[in-house]
């Protein structure tokens, strides 16, 4: 058994059974606000996603929708997978769109995947029972110049921002974002940018 079998919440059902019950255009919707409110953008034109810890499908459906070029979801649950795949045949099963099984924890499974301009993974990497592997395999995913946005639970934002600032890291500072989204902006590695927001957190 792997430390993610052991420690990971399964959450594929209640997804299932979210969609099943909920869904609508209108969350969609919503969904599709807050993400481009967040980044200050009018859209995800000409930009590739890679939604880690998809669940529902519901932010990759999002993306879809705010045009961005291509999309790679993937889930360690398959009954998450499966949802997310209804939801692509919704979307009319477009090519731009995979959707796979597969772990954050899983570095072989990682490198396959093309690196992303935004790689998104909302409420996933703390629950996997290794949130700095998982933290790390996620930043390999970003191409230069993109972002890395995950939310987690405030402690760990918080030992986020330390390992940030400490004297282990680099020493980088956390500048405040503009716009609504205000929170903390850092550098990664190849010019890319990983964001944060105090709440949820939004990392």
């Amino acid at each position: 058994m792997t430390t993610e079998d052991a420690s990971r919440f399964e959450f594929g059902a209640n997804w299932a059974d979210f969609v099943e019950r909920n869904f609508s255009q209108e969350r969609v919707d919503i969904s599709r606000r807050h993400l481009l409110d967040f980044l200050g953008r009018e859209s995800l034109e000409g930009l590739r996603f890679l939604d880690i810890g998809c669940g529902s499908g519901l932010h990759s459906l999002a993306a879809w929708q705010a045009g961005a070029r291509r999309i790679h979801s993937f889930d360690y649950d398959p009954k998450s997978v499966a949802t997310t795949r209804a939801l692509h045949r919704m979307a009319n099963t477009p090519e731009a769109w995979e959707v796979m099984q597969g772990s954050v924890l899983d570095a072989g499974f990682m490198a396959g995947l093309p690196q992303a301009d935004l790689v998104y993974s909302w409420g996933v990497l703390h629950h996997t029972g290794d949130v700095w592997n998982a933290i790390r395999q996620a930043c390999g995913r970003v191409a230069p110049g993109g972002l890395l946005y995950i939310a987690s639970t405030p402690p760990t934002c918080t030992s986020i921002r330390r390992r940030s600032t400490g004297s282990t890291s680099s020493g980088v500072t956390l500048p405040p974002r503009p716009g609504a989204g205000a929170g903390w902006s850092w550098p990664i590695s190849g010019g890319s940018t990983c964001i944060s927001v105090p709440g949820c957190c939004r990392v």
